[in-house]
């Protein structure tokens, strides 16, 4: 029964992580980390994480997802269609990540103290526990990856500044080449 409860989340967890990355549309590939994201919540309930599973499904499938498919919108992106679904980097790049899964799967199956579930596990903290410990013991670390997604984004919106200012210089060109010569009159 468990592993039946398990696959409901792990096979569209998984389904919605490949077509994330096999999908030429962005916006396409941004619902399917959506997918994903809840997928990943699910299994946080199953993993008797409720804070975590309401997190996930609040500040990533939500937040975070809005914020992507603002940035998406924002740069006009289009789909991808001048890119080889399998070209040979793509090959070594698919044969790289399966080995690698694999190498840490076995890694960890074959570890005498693998569990499924850990026994230890029986900790059930509070909102209140977990936020003293993300502002407290884990402060520069938190504050460190607020800064680091603060720059991520500063840096999407310059880049897109700069698609956008050279479409308008490149539209502006074409206008100049299409109107006609003007008359000068004495």
């Amino acid at each position: 029964m468990e592993l039946v409860a398990f696959l409901i989340g792990a096979v569209p967890a998984v389904y919605g992580a490949v077509q994330m990355v096999r999908t030429p549309n962005p916006v396409h590939a941004a619902l399917y980390l959506v997918l994903n994201f809840v997928a990943l919540a699910y299994l946080y309930l199953l993993l008797a994480a409720p804070f975590l599973a309401v997190v996930q499904v609040a500040v990533y499938a939500g937040a975070i997802m809005v914020l992507f498919l603002f940035i998406i919108m924002y740069m006009n992106l289009h789909e991808f269609r001048d890119l080889d679904p399998l070209t040979a980097r793509r090959r070594w790049g698919i044969l790289a990540a399966l080995l690698t899964g694999a190498a840490i799967l076995v890694r960890f199956i074959s570890s005498p103290s693998f569990r499924f579930v850990p026994s230890e596990l029986k900790m059930n903290p509070t909102v209140a526990e977990v936020g003293r410990k993300l502002l407290q013991e884990y402060a520069l670390p938190f504050e460190i990856a607020s800064v680091l997604l603060l720059v991520a984004m500063i840096g999407v919106m310059v880049m897109a500044k700069r698609a956008v200012e050279r479409e308008w210089e490149e539209a502006g060109e074409e206008e100049e080449e299409g109107a006609p010569a003007a008359v000068s009159g004495a």
